[in-house]
């Protein structure tokens, strides 16, 4: 399958219908972001896509996965191919849903394990929880067509940031060591848990008197 042949044929049709790409996109209901990577050569329609696009710009289907008018003659040879290229996209994307539900699955399994099945003082809940975020971002990274590491990096620093929302919200509410630390000092009876946006102090630990207190932006006591 020839991407940038199909494109450049998708492209010739929609311009000798009069069609500009924002309103072959609207026929479609898709973007015309997504119509100008087709024409581009960077992707292909989805499956769903080949009867309305092939409708739309007068074709058949195997003259849109061939890429090309397909003269009488030719029409059993280029419609095989055409089979062809559309099992191949099919199985591709079938490959691609599977990846998807994969990493989504198991991202959302080590989620639930984390905040469901672990004390909320374990390490383990930490170290879980932020592995699910990081396969989070790859399966942003993976199914992002444009800007995949913006993306990535944009969904890691929210996660990140309700994370340490949580964390407050258990120091603060319930009383509770925090978990998204990177370092934690003893001195006496006090505990420094340290954030990236604060600290955290646990005075008279173990103790009747014992209470938290919090320190935005790293304010030493």
């Amino acid at each position: 399958m020839d991407n940038k042949k199909i494109g450049a044929f998708i492209k010739d049709l929609r311009i000798k219908q009069g069609l500009t790409q924002k309103h072959l996109a609207e026929v479609l209901n898709v973007t015309d972001k997504a119509v100008s990577k087709w024409e581009t050569g960077r992707g292909i329609p989805d499956i769903s896509l080949l009867e309305p696009l092939s409708i739309a710009l007068g074709i058949s289907i195997g003259e849109l996965m061939n890429g090309e008018i397909i003269n009488a003659e030719d029409i059993a040879i280029k419609s095989n191919e055409a089979i062809r290229s559309t099992i191949d996209l099919s199985n591709r994307e079938i490959k691609r849903s599977r990846k998807n539900i994969l990493i989504f699955g198991i991202s959302g399994f080590l989620l639930v394990l984390s905040f469901l099945f672990l004390r909320d003082d374990s390490s383990w809940k930490c170290i879980y929880s932020v592995i699910a975020l990081l396969i989070l971002c790859v399966g942003v990274f993976i199914t992002s067509d444009k800007r995949r590491v913006i993306k990535a990096i944009a969904v890691f620093i929210i996660g990140m940031c309700l994370y340490q929302l949580m964390d407050i919200n258990n120091v603060i509410n319930f009383h509770k060591p925090p978990i998204y630390v990177y370092s934690i000092e003893t001195k006496d009876t006090t505990i420094i848990y340290k954030s990236i946006f604060y600290n955290v102090y646990r005075y008279n630990r173990d103790s009747a008197k014992e209470y938290y207190d919090i320190s935005l932006l790293k304010k030493e006591r």
